[in-house]
């Protein structure tokens, strides 16, 4: 999510998962949010989920892949930058 977050002009290096979590504004923003926990990290953008989890993806394709929005998991902090 870094690279993807880096080249929007959002961030000037990359974060881990954990750090992500506590990024940016706390919620659901309107067209960008990111899930975030100690161990992953998922990125939504204007209904399209970008992730390496299959997780909610009726293909079980492994790798960065725009996924099926399934939205805020358990134990996941949501954070969005703000105006997005």
């Amino acid at each position: 999510m870094s690279y993807a977050l880096i080249g929007a002009g959002m961030l000037a290096s990359p974060m881990v998962s954990g750090t992500l979590a506590h990024w940016a504004a706390h919620g659901d923003g309107r067209w960008l949010s990111i899930y975030a926990n100690k161990g992953h990290v998922y990125l939504e953008v204007a209904g399209l989920r970008l992730d390496t989890s299959a997780v909610g993806d009726g293909t079980r394709l492994d790798g960065v892949r725009w996924r099926p929005v399934i939205g805020r998991r358990t134990g996941f902090s949501a954070r969005h930058p703000l105006g997005l």
